[in-house]
């Protein structure tokens, strides 16, 4: 994984992926507790949003919710619509909302029925994409 590979401290995985005629570079940070409190405890939030502004035709950022447990297969995730901004998504995960943010083990929560509060969507991880500007 990324993160072991060159210790980054945010994100875990790169991916590229074929979009249309397009090639993305996908990557997904703060999808762990830990990467969470490096990505929204820090500076790197407002650095991202600030670099998604500075290039709007290259780089796209969303939110792709899921709920998962560490290296679940796609087949054990849920992953619900998220009705939220890009901008709104991490200004409230950098707020108030990082008190919400937990990391269960895997054994402590196999078999326990999903629950989601009715205070709104769950709002986690981000999904980054980009692609090199046109010449």
């Amino acid at each position: 994984m990324l993160d072991a590979a060159i210790r980054t401290k945010s994100t875990q995985r790169l991916s590229l992926q074929q979009q249309a005629e397009d090639l993305g570079l996908c990557t997904w940070p703060a999808e762990l507790k830990p990467q969470a409190e490096a990505f929204y405890r820090t500076g790197r939030a407002q650095r991202l949003m600030d670099f998604l502004a500075e290039r709007p035709e290259a780089w796209q950022a969303r939110p792709n919710v899921h709920l998962a447990f560490r290296n679940a297969p796609v087949a054990q995730r849920l992953f619900p619509h998220c009705h939220l901004g890009i901008t709104e998504y991490i200004h409230r995960w950098s707020g108030n909302d990082f008190a919400q943010i937990r990391a269960y083990h895997y054994n402590d929560i196999r078999g326990e029925p999903l629950v989601l509060a009715s205070g709104g969507p769950v709002r986690r991880p981000l999904r980054m994409t980009g692609k090199p500007a046109a010449p």
